[in-house]
């Protein structure tokens, strides 16, 4: 399994998008080769400013 956070910015399917995703993948190496079985990603919330 795979997880990465990444903060984008673009256009899909013509509209504008930009935040910080979380993307996961689960990979498993069949007759030596390795292959994306499955995957999700998910769009996280803005960060909150923390109170002191």
């Amino acid at each position: 399994m795979a997880i990465i956070t990444a903060d984008l910015a673009g256009t899909f399917d013509g509209a504008a998008f930009s935040g910080r995703f979380r993307y996961c993948r689960f990979w498993a190496k069949t007759a030596g080769v390795w292959q994306v079985l499955g995957g999700s990603v998910v769009a996280l919330p803005a960060a909150m400013e923390t109170i002191a």
